[in-house]
Order: C-alpha cells, then structure tokens, then sequence
C-alpha cells in the first residue's frame, strides 16, 4: 500500500466518490462496529481457497531472491514471470499480449519500465458485465542492501487474487472477471491509471461493475479484522458485503474513506489502486488491513504473517467476489 499525504487530487476525489453526508444515515465508527461484533457466536470456517497454495504463493514472492519486486528491475521482472506462470495453470486468458500491459513513467529524470499483468475469465450468463478484481505485485526493493520483501504488502494480496483465479476455474462466474496485477502502485498507483487510462479491448468503463482492489490482507495487530473500504460512496455494495459477515469469524468492517468527524488523513480512498477507478467514477471496494510495525520495513516477511488470519481473510474475500458475482 502506498500511504501518501492527503493532496488536492485526494480531496478532489473524496468530493465526487463521497456522497452528500445529508442523504445518508451517519455511519457507525469503527469502535462501534467492533462492539457490536463482539461475542458474536463463532462459526465453521468456509474451504473456498487452498491454504497450502496460498502461503506457498505469498511466500515465493515475498523471498529474497525477488528482491524486493521493485518497478522497473529484475527482481519484478522475475515476480511478474511468476504471476503468469501460475495464471497458466488456470482458465484465465490473456488480456493483453503474452498477458502484459507494458507502460513508462518517468522517476528521477529516468524512464523507467513497468508492466501490470492481466488476464480475464469469461462470465457465462453475463460475459459483458465485468468485476475487475486488483492487487499490486511491485514492493520497494533493496535499499541499503536491506531487502524490503513486501509478504503483507503486497505477496498477500497477490496469492490471494491468484486463488480467486483458480477457485473461479473450478466454478466459472456468472460476469466476466478481469485480473489485474498492477506494477508501480508504490510510485504513485501509476499501474491503476494507466490501466483505466488504457482499457485493452473490449473493456469498457461502462461495462466494468466495480473494481475490487486487495492490499495488505494478511496480517492486522488490531484484531481480528478486515477493511472494506468504498461502502460510503458505493452504498448499495454494502448490504451485499454485509451477507459474508455471518459466515466468517473475522470482524468484516467499514470505514476509513473520510467519514464524519475523522480527519483527512484517515481517508483510504486514494492510498492504493482503487483511486484510479474512483477518479473515472467505477464502484470500488478496497480490502484490507490496518498499518502494523512491519509496513514498508524490511521485517515485512512472510514469517511474519498471521497464517490463520490470512486462511480466513481469503475465504471471506473469496465470499465477497461470490456475492458480488451473484447479487449485482
């Protein structure tokens, strides 16, 4: 995830992703939700993705030798070979030439090379109708011979797209999904705008129904704990989020996207890829967790994940994809 100061284009955003305070019911606070959550009867938990599969994956790109997943040098080139290797075992197809959208930015006075990775499963009742679901595969690479191996941030994200892509090959979704492993998130979303910027064809705004963007779900100090954020500004996606919460043990929360009497600072909305789809006006919810002491640091490992929490965390995301594939 790539926190930044709140900056004009930010507020710009919230404005238009926000909806008129006056309109909608004042929502609960984190600290309230959390209390209406507590001593909730537990729950069996559901088996939609392959534990085993999944810490390997998360594992595999957050090691040493992908060195940190920086944009533009070998060590995303080789996370981004394996991303599409794994794509290969499933039904996904290339949205793009040999699975990359290859795009420049400029950093420092240098040009430098990004890709995002995409490929699509084909809906089978409407095919035409699109859930574009996201995660970064970049990090911020050795510094100071430190290697920052991004396990939360974002190797979690990313395995956990991968499992979607494999579940919905075992049991193919009614809208077409497109997979996004956006490169340059952490230079300024800069895979996320190019792609909206940049739709290969045939996707089209107007077909996209939202965009379901993952990073950093992996691990929460707080608690047991997921962020949806975008419910404020995409109201009717909430109740159908809402329809996963009985079926998980993890507290499934709503918020950080400027409510009232929370400070600019505390807005998720245009801290990871989401902000790309909320600046052309497609429905978003992004998933996650809160900051905890390993982010952007070196000691962001794959040892460090909670790997309970993360089997759980990626069936509850497995659920909300099934009910947003089933109720919009």
């Amino acid at each position: 995830m790539a926190y930044k100061p709140i900056t004009c284009l930010a507020l710009m955003l919230t404005a238009f992703c926000t909806p008129s305070h006056t309109q909608q019911p004042q929502p609960l606070s984190l600290e309230q939700q959390r209390t209406a959550l507590a001593g909730r009867p537990k729950v069996a938990t559901e088996h939609l993705t392959d534990s085993g599969r999944l810490m390997e994956r998360t594992a595999a790109l957050s090691a040493t030798d992908m060195e940190g997943r920086l944009v533009g040098t070998a060590g995303g080139a080789k996370a981004r070979a394996y991303i599409i290797a794994q794509l290969e075992k499933t039904s996904a197809k290339p949205l793009a030439p040999n699975w990359q959208q290859p795009f420049t930015y400029t950093r420092a006075g240098s040009t430098v090379n990004a890709v995002n990775v995409l490929g699509i499963i084909r809906g089978t009742k409407q095919p035409d109708s699109v859930l574009v679901l996201s995660a970064h595969y970049d990090h911020l690479g050795v510094k100071n011979g430190k290697t920052y191996h991004g396990a939360d941030d974002n190797a979690s994200g990313v395995a956990t797209l991968l499992e979607a892509a494999s579940y919905f090959t075992q049991h193919p979704p009614q809208h077409s999904m497109v997979f996004c492993f956006f490169d340059a998130e952490e230079s300024g979303l800069k895979g996320a705008f190019h792609f909206v910027g940049h739709l290969p064809e045939p996707l089209q705004l107007n077909s996209i129904k939202v965009n379901i963007n993952l990073d950093m779900v992996s691990r929460n100090h707080v608690g047991n704990e997921l962020i949806a954020v975008g419910t404020l500004a995409n109201p009717h996606l909430k109740p159908i989020l809402a329809k996963a919460q009985p079926l998980t043990n993890i507290a499934l929360l709503f918020g950080h996207e400027g409510e009232p009497g929370t400070t600019s600072s505390d807005n998720w909305i245009v801290q990871s890829d989401q902000a790309a789809f909320a600046a052309k006006k497609v429905a978003y919810i992004y998933l996650g967790v809160e900051d905890h002491p390993d982010y952007h640091q070196p000691t962001d490992t794959f040892e460090h994940i909670n790997k309970p929490f993360f089997y759980a965390s990626s069936n509850l995301i497995m659920r909300v994809l099934l009910l947003l594939d089933e109720h919009l």
